[in-house]
């Protein structure tokens, strides 16, 4: 049975639907047509014994018979596939549509996600276009030609009766058994997909803790695996093929044997034996081909029910609602409670756990408000719930007194700017990422980068805003993602402000500068901030201190302090002491400060740093991008376009492994399988042929013999050739996806920086997926062709040399010039569709990372129009294909039946009316028409050669560039000792990201010694984190770097990473239990070790918490983890890893001061007896730090410690000064 989903695409696009109905009737009328003319031809020629001369008009009806299949054929493959892609394009707007409605919460995994917007419909599309028309043909052909033989011959009709039903018993019984190992494939294959998307987005943090090669392993189980169950899957496919080949190849034999003995005895015409022979396979064939397309089915239909199961995935966001033109000036939330993923009525059960319960409080035009307290007090769920990106479990939020849900959603999110506390740049320019789709002028852009204090280092870039930055703002550092992000925020300008730590990420100086900035852009609306900093609690009017999702105070900073509740703790928790009146005056904070970041760092003239200023302003580079014919294809893909094709087929053959052997059995029985379908053919002909002379029934048992054998030889034959071929192939893409990550692996980061994450994720699924027609169709069916036509020219030699000739000239025909028509036709369409592809993967992998802002900035028009656009290019490029694959089909069928005509055409006159010649009439012209079978394949084989040629090359222009960082040192030199703690020293090292950018350093020296602990600190983007990718071996440099004795290049990568423990800003978690997150830093650590470790963390309540404790599983990227769960992970990580040198980037930021301060006490306790380096903008308990130093544009300006550099009241005096205490 169809599938719901796609009965309902079928009605959807009814006239379609009619259109292949009505083709299918008319492609049936001409095979019956051709048999008949055909059955009349041979009757009147070998027979009747009729000249040449005497037939022509019945040769005229047979080729018009010919034509029309021919032409119904085409346009039922037009018409199907034009159906397919209708049904395609709407459930693509469906998923879309409900994805955007679902928002940023939807529960599913990424991975999961585009497999079903990309994979999943490509299924389906071959579901409709292949397996329904299959179904229809196999119930409309059978009927009407049931109809034309059961005139002819009531005992085969009776046998078809008997034999028909069986098949479609046989694909029940199998299928059932199929349906769940499909699931388990389908399973498989989105969870290989997710775990790629995963590894990708999180191989930095695999890298560090040195487990990015070990992935190598994974991946080669997990694509085992998939292997497997694949093989699993296609097993009982062949097995259901199987059983249709032996019911139709056996009935035609039964068919033939019968009619043979009829002839033999008189019971029947040759014309109507002969007649029934030939629609006897005509018959089964669509038969054959349903279960030949059942693997596709099956596949199209475990897609249709995962599509069904997300489409049904619940909305909280209602679509319709009223506008208003009035002025905002209130907003009330009255008793919201929300509690995640509960709906209805189980929101009122004991057990639900709400993250925010009974809150009130009303926001006013004018004024601002500010939510504090701890990392999962509920401070991000009411902004999400304003934001109206879920809506209250129970109470309500107004408007001026308008239910929220009540409003137009479009409307509402017009009204609303959100800046989050991590935005997502897109890949793209500046210019493109800070308009974010709004038509503004430059006037007003650089208005917008000013004020977010972003000029200066927009200007210093080489292509100002047109510069482009990677996934995610790759290229910049997190304080200029943070101003890019504000820099939004100033050209949407919309009455109602929520901001969420608008200012982490940034250094102090730029904090300052920012803040009369916001003053200006929060002046007159109403505003929502949400942050951790005495400063900015302090612009707020009013404070709403959360805790366990509670506002258990509210009033403004001096109420709060003077009360002395829950905001005094956490005050104290920030700043080590109670906060009074008097320590506030001495803080000397303002409502919004007016010094200017350059005064900010001014040293003053007490100052005496008497560092040299740098000659180049050091900037992270930009991405240059080159667009090539309509694709991303970079200019180094380009430059790697001379990939030769030998290389391509060497890497595909290597791959194989020991499957290597089972090509040579594919291509035996490849062969086999064609050669016996032509003796079936030939053999029952013959039979038939001679029975109709009635000789002793001895001189046809040879022939009866034969039917059978070849009969059931084919259908054996086939099932051995499909499994062996698939076997041969998976093995093969199995080999290429662990060799390609064994490649991809160096290249990190590097690659990620030139690609998104989604064209590379293309590259590993779809372009390695694409890689098994090579396997399949480009080397076996050739070979089996060729060995066939010999053997047919030995044959045809016996009778004529005209016939030599004919199917020397058909084979150049069939097996060269339509294959070569069709892949010149589709060779520009194939390489586009493949680009396409990874253009999609990569759009929709990037807008399910960035889908919060695409919502609340209301661009899901603009970012769908860019997804339908792809979507369309894709569509257009495969329907060349499909275009060019259907003309060659068509012209392979004519071809095929002109050639059977031909073929008695020069029979006719070698027989010159005898009959015992004349048998050989048919025989020849049968044979011929079967000998077509082994050239089939050949239609489409240069076009997937050409296929598998693109996308080969797409994996090694990939996989052979040249890594960042090589490997010097052999095995041999690598210290299997455990790392100890040293020194580090950097000796005139300068570095530049690429060739053509500025240099970050030059000349650096720097020496940390064994045991030193050393903060960094200064403004945004002065290579403060670049010092660390160099130490963590990402990048190469020029200089040297020492751990210890040891220059950094004389240790393998594994050896030097395997001294640092790193806790970063961006901690990434994977798609895996809390354990399996924490386990990352040491695999084989004890459950002692481990509870040590998540009890060093302070975990221990959280995990207990969880509703399957440690085997809670936590989404792609640690989606539904707070920031502060996050960094204790990482922290669990950092001290399970026992690491001697310590690299910390930000650690803290984005924290609130009780999960501040007890991390940072933690790391002090961690930092005992080890080298660290720490970089912050949080200058609070740096005096616990041996060293620190100011770095400004790639330079040291001042190094020394905490007490000296304040009495020498310069650069790090003045920005200690204007640092703002958090809490």
């Amino acid at each position: 049975m169809i599938v719901k989903t796609a009965r309902e695409e079928l009605i959807r696009f009814k006239g379609k639907a009619i259109g292949l109905g009505v083709f299918s009737l008319l492609g049936t009328l001409g095979i019956v047509g051709q048999a008949w003319f055909f059955a009349v031809l041979i009757e009147k020629t070998f027979f009747e014994g009729l000249p040449l001369d005497a037939v022509w008009p019945t040769v005229a009806w047979l080729m018009g018979a010919i034509l029309l299949r021919m032409a119904a054929t085409f346009c039922q493959e037009q018409t199907a596939g034009s159906l397919a892609e209708l049904a395609k394009q709407d459930l693509r707007h469906k998923i879309w549509h409900h994805l955007l409605r679902l928002g940023p919460f939807t529960g599913e995994r990424h991975g999961d996600v585009v497999h079903l917007m990309t994979d999943g419909l490509e299924s389906v599309e071959a579901y409709i276009a292949r397996y329904v028309p299959q179904m229809l043909y196999a119930m409309m052909i059978p009927l009407i030609m049931g109809i034309a033989i059961i005139d002819a011959a009531p005992w085969v009709a009776v046998i078809l009766l008997i034999t028909f039903p069986l098949i479609p018993f046989f694909m029940i019984l199998i299928g059932k058994k199929a349906e769940a190992m499909n699931k388990e494939q389908w399973e498989r294959m989105s969870f290989l997909s997710g775990h790629f998307l995963d590894v990708l987005q999180g191989i930095v943090t695999l890298k560090l803790f040195g487990r990015s090669e070990e992935q190598v392993d994974v991946i080669a189980r997990l694509s085992a695996e998939f292997r497997d169950s694949t093989l699993r899957v296609l097993r009982v496919a062949f097995l259901s093929a199987l059983v249709l080949e032996l019911v139709s190849t056996i009935s035609t034999a039964l068919i033939a044997v019968y009619m043979g003995m009829a002839l033999l005895y008189g019971h029947e015409t040759f014309l109507s034996a002969f007649f029934v022979l030939l629609l006897a396979p005509e018959f089964y064939a669509p038969l054959r081909q349903l279960g030949a397309a059942f693997h596709t089915g099956m596949a199209g239909q475990v897609s249709l029910v995962k599509i069904d199961a997300f489409l049904a995935l619940p909305i909280e966001e209602p679509e319709a609602g009223s506008v208003t033109s009035a002025e905002l000036n209130t907003i009330e939330f009255k008793s919201v409670s929300y509690a995640y993923g509960v709906h209805g009525e189980a929101a009122n059960t004991a057990e639900t756990r709400y993250a925010v319960k009974n809150v009130d409080f009303t926001l006013r035009r004018g004024k601002i408000a500010m939510l504090v307290g701890g990392s999962g007090a509920g401070k991000s769920t009411l902004a999400h719930l304003l934001l109206r990106l879920m809506q209250p479990t129970k109470g309500r939020i107004l408007v001026d007194g308008v239910n929220i849900l009540d409003m137009n959603a479009d409307f509402w999110r017009d009204q609303v700017t959100f800046v989050p506390q991590q935005p997502h740049l897109f890949r793209g320019t500046l210019r493109e990422n800070i308009t974010f789709g709004r038509p503004v002028s430059d006037e007003v852009l650089w208005a917008a980068v000013r004020d977010a204090e972003a000029e200066a280092f927009v200007n210093s870039l080489s292509d100002g805003l047109d510069t482009m930055i990677g996934e995610g703002g790759l290229g910049l550092s997190g304080g200029q993602r943070q101003r890019i992000a504000i820099a939004r925020a100033f050209i949407k300008q919309s009455p109602v402000l929520v901001l969420d730590e608008v200012t982490a990420h940034l250094d102090v100086a730029t904090e300052q500068s920012l803040a009369t900035a916001l003053e200006r852009l929060m002046a007159n609306k109403i505003v929502l901030l949400i942050g951790h900093r005495l400063q900015t609690m302090h612009w707020a009017n009013t404070l709403l201190v959360l805790e366990d999702g509670q506002v258990v105070e509210q009033g403004s900073f001096e109420e709060l302090v003077a009360a002395k509740g829950y905001f005094s703790e956490l005050v104290k928790a920030g700043t080590g002491s109670d906060l009074t009146a008097d320590t506030v005056k001495a803080m000397d904070l303002k409502a919004f400060n007016d010094v200017s970041s350059a005064d900010a760092v001014e040293t003053g003239e007490t100052g005496d740093s008497d560092i040299d200023t740098p000659v180049t302003k050091a900037v992270h580079p930009a991405i240059a991008t080159h667009t090539i014919a309509g694709t991303t294809m970079t200019q180094s893909d380009k430059d790697n376009q001379n990939i030769s094709a030998w290389d391509s087929l060497r890497r595909l053959f290597a791959v194989l492994g020991p499957a290597r052997n089972s090509l040579w059995l594919s291509l035996l029985f490849s062969f086999l399988t064609v050669f016996m379908n032509v003796g079936l053919l030939t053999t029952s002909t013959w039979l038939i042929t001679s029975a109709a002379l009635r000789p002793e029934l001895a001189a046809l048992s040879i022939s009866i013999v034969g039917v059978r054998f070849f009969g059931i030889s084919r259908a054996v034959c086939r099932y051995v050739e499909r499994y062996v071929s698939h076997h041969m192939a998976f093995q093969g893409l199995y080999g290429l996806r662990v060799w390609f990550y064994k490649k991809l692996e160096p290249l990190m980061l590097a690659a990620l920086h030139r690609l998104g994450s989604g064209d590379i994720l293309g590259r590993i699924m779809a372009d390695i997926e694409t890689l098994q027609f090579f396997y399949l169709r480009v080397i076996i069916p050739p070979a089996g062709a060729v060995l066939l036509t010999l053997i047919g020219f030995y044959f045809m030699a016996q009778f004529s040399q005209s016939l030599v000739w004919l199917l020397a000239i058909v084979f150049i025909l069939g097996a060269v010039v339509i294959p070569f028509v069709v892949y010149r036709h589709n060779v520009s369409a194939t390489d586009a569709a493949l680009a396409y592809r990874s253009n999609i993967k990569d759009t929709v992998v990037e807008s399910l990372a960035g889908i919060m802002d695409i919502i609340t900035y209301k661009q899901e028009p603009r970012v769908t129009n860019l997804v339908d656009r792809q979507f369309s290019d894709l569509t257009a490029a495969q329907h060349v294909v499909h275009r060019g694959t259907n003309l060659g089909d068509t012209l392979f069928l004519g071809l095929t039946h002109f050639t059977m005509v031909l073929g008695a055409l020069i029979m006719i006159p070698i027989a010159d009316g005898s009959q015992s010649e004349g048998i050989f009439i048919a025989v020849v012209a049968i044979a011929l028409q079967s000998y077509f079978e082994a050239l089939g394949p050949l239609t489409i084989a240069w076009y997937h050669g050409r296929e598998s040629l693109a996308a080969m090359k797409r994996l090694v222009q990939l996989a052979e560039q040249t890594p960042a960082v090589t490997e010097s040192v052999t095995a041999d030199d690598v210290s299997e000792a455990e790392p100890q703690a040293v020194g580090i020293q950097f000796d005139k090292v300068s570095f530049g990201y690429d060739g053509d950018a500025p240099y970050v350093y030059q000349n650096l020296s720097l020496t940390i010694k064994s045991g030193e602990k050393v903060a960094i600190v200064g403004p945004s983007g002065s290579g403060k984190t670049t010092l660390l990718t160099m130490l963590e071996r990402f990048y190469d440099y020029e200089g040297q770097i020492y751990l210890g004795d040891r220059e950094l290049r004389t240790l393998s990568l594994a050896e030097a990473r395997n001294y640092y423990g790193a806790l970063t800003q961006d901690t990434y978690l994977f798609h895996a239990s809390v354990e399996d997150n924490i386990r990352l830093a040491k695999p084989k650590a004890t459950s002692e070790e481990l509870n040590r470790a998540i009890e060093f963390a302070a975990l221990t309540n959280w995990v207990q918490s969880l509703p399957q404790g440690l085997k809670t599983i936590i989404g792609s990227g640690g989606s539904g983890v707070s920031g502060g769960q996050r960094q204790r992970i990482a922290l669990a990580r950092l001290w399970l890893r026992n690491s001697p040198i310590l690299l910390l980037d930000e650690p803290l930021e984005g924290l609130d001061q009780l999960v501040r301060q007890d991390l940072q006490n933690s790391l002090y306790t961690l930092m005992k007896g080890k080298t660290v380096i720490y970089i912050t903008h949080h200058l609070g308990g740096l005096e616990q730090m041996d060293r620190i130093l100011f770095l400004e544009d790639g330079h040291v300006v001042e190094d020394g410690a905490y007490d000296s550099l304040m009495a020498k009241r310069g650069a790090f005096y003045a920005y200690r000064k204007l640092s703002m205490e958090t809490v």
